[in-house]
C-alpha cells in the first residue's frame, strides 16, 4: 500500500532539501527523493553543491590557497617556510570529509524536521485529481503535491565523452589523483575558474578557452575587471572568444579552437592548438529530469506546484526558490515576500505551474521568471 504525503520532493539538493524542510516546518507531511551515493552505495544528500560542486571546491580553494601562501606569501611577512611538500592525497582526503559533514548535516535536519527519506530514483506511476503517485525501488508513494528539484548533469563536448582521466567534468577535476603538468578548461564560469585557481595553485599551467568575447559577462562589469585582474595575476591564461573546432584525447588532449584574432589573420585555415595532461569541460544544461512519455506531461499538470530548478542557478537561489514552492501550497505570502528579496539576477531556468492558472498565464509567469521576477508575479496571483 502506497505511502501518503501532503508534499514530495523529487531531489536532495539545495532546492530540494530547502523545499522539503521548509514544507514540514509548515505543518505538511513530507517526504524527499534522492538517488545521489557515496562510492560506497550509501546515500550522499546535498545533490551538485554539496559532492561535487560548492562545497568540496571551496575546500580544495582554501587547502590550495594556504599551500601557495605557505609557499609564496609568508616569506613577506618574515615567516620562511622550508621543506614544503604537498600532500595531495591528504588534501583530497580533507575534502571528501568535508563533503561527508554536509552531507551527514541535511541527514540531520531531515530527522529534525521530521521529513521521511527515501532512497532512490523517483518516477511517475499515475496521476489522478487528488494527486499522484511514485515509485522508488519498491516503495510506493502518494502525493497531493510534488516539487522536483532535480537539477542538471555535465553536459560533453560533441566527440569527447566524459572518461574522468583524461577529459573531466567538475566531478573529474576535484578527484585528480596526481597534479597535472598542464590543465586545459573549456569555460570561464565558475567551475572553470574553481577548479582553474585550485589547480594552478598547486603547481599546474592552467589555459582556460571561453567562447563569451568578454570576460564573465553575466556579473557586473566592474567586478568583472577587477576578477580578471586577480585572476590572470595568479598565473590563469584566459582566452575568450574562443570557438572549438575539435578535441582528440590519447595519452594527451589535443585542443583545436579559433579565436576572433586567428579567424581575422589565418586565411590558409590554420587554427590555434593547445595540447593538455588533461581537460576540464564547463558545460552544465542537461537537466537531470526525464520525460518517458506524454503521460509525465500529464503528471506536472495535475499538481498544485511544480518547481524545477536547473544546477546553472546559484545555489543559494535554489534554496530560495524551494522556500518559495513550500511557501505556496500553505499560502504564506509572508515567507514569499521574504523569498522575493533573496532571488537574484542570476536566475536561469525556474518553472512554475499552479493547477489554477490558465495556459496563457502560465506562459506570463515563464517569462517572469526568466526575468527574475516570477516571485513577485506569484505574490499577484495568490492575492
Amino acid at each position: 500500500m502506497a505511502q501518503s504525503f501532503d508534499v514530495v520532493v523529487i531531489g536532495g539538493g539545495p532546492g530540494g532539501y530547502v523545499a522539503a524542510i521548509r514544507a514540514a516546518q509548515l505543518g505538511l507531511k513530507t517526504a524527499c527523493i534522492d538517488d545521489w551515493k557515496t562510492p560506497d552505495g550509501k546515500p550522499a544528500l546535498g545533490g551538485t553543491c554539496t559532492n561535487i560542486g560548492c562545497i568540496p571546491s571551496k575546500a580544495l580553494l582554501q587547502s590550495s590557497e594556504n599551500f601557495e601562501q605557505a609557499g609564496h606569501g609568508f616569506a613577506e611577512h618574515g615567516v620562511r617556510v622550508k621543506g614544503l611538500e604537498l600532500d595531495l592525497a591528504q588534501m583530497l582526503k580533507r575534502k571528501d570529509q568535508v563533503v561527508k559533514a554536509s552531507n551527514d548535516g541535511v541527514v540531520y535536519l531531515f530527522k529534525k524536521n521530521k521529513v521521511a527519506f527515501f532512497h532512490g530514483r523517483g518516477s511517475f506511476v499515475k496521476a489522478g485529481t487528488e494527486g499522484c503517485e511514485i515509485a522508488v525501488g519498491e516503495e510506493t508513494l502518494s502525493a497531493r503535491n510534488v516539487i522536483i528539484a532535480t537539477g542538471s548533469s555535465p553536459r560533453a563536448l560533441s566527440g569527447a565523452a566524459f572518461d574522468e582521466k583524461l577529459i573531466l567534468s567538475n566531478d573529474g577535476a576535484l578527484a585528480i589523483p596526481e597534479v597535472p603538468k598542464r590543465l586545459g578548461v573549456i569555460g570561464a564560469g565558475v567551475i572553470g575558474l574553481e577548479m582553474g585557481s585550485v589547480w594552478r595553485r598547486l603547481g599546474s599551467e592552467v589555459t582556460i578557452l571561453e567562447a563569451l568575447p568578454v570576460f564573465l559577462g553575466a556579473a557586473d562589469e566592474q567586478i568583472a575587471r577587477e576578477a580578471w585582474k586577480i585572476f590572470t595575476k595568479q598565473g590563469l591564461k584566459i582566452e575568450l572568444g574562443v570557438k572549438i573546432t575539435g578535441v582528440k584525447a590519447k595519452k594527451e588532449v589535443t585542443v583545436e579552437y579559433a579565436d576572433a584574432e586567428a579567424l581575422r589573420h589565418l586565411g590558409n585555415g590554420e587554427r590555434p592548438v593547445v595540447a593538455e595532461d588533461q581537460l576540464l569541460v564547463e558545460c552544465r544544461a542537461r537537466q537531470r529530469a526525464r520525460h518517458r512519455s506524454g503521460r509525465d506531461d500529464h503528471v506536472l499538470r495535475s499538481q498544485s506546484l511544480v518547481l524545477c530548478a536547473g544546477n546553472r542557478d546559484l545555489a543559494s537561489v535554489r534554496a530560495r526558490l524551494g522556500e518559495a514552492a513550500a511557501a505556496v501550497k500553505e499560502r504564506d505570502l509572508v515567507l514569499l515576500e521574504k523569498v522575493h528579496h533573496a532571488v537574484v539576477a542570476g536566475l536561469h531556468h525556474p518553472v512554475f505551474a499552479l493547477e489554477h492558472l490558465r495556459k496563457v498565464e502560465l506562459k506570463a509567469l515563464h517569462a517572469h521568471a526568466v526575468l527574475g521576477k516570477a516571485v513577485p508575479r506569484l505574490l499577484e496571483v495568490l492575492r
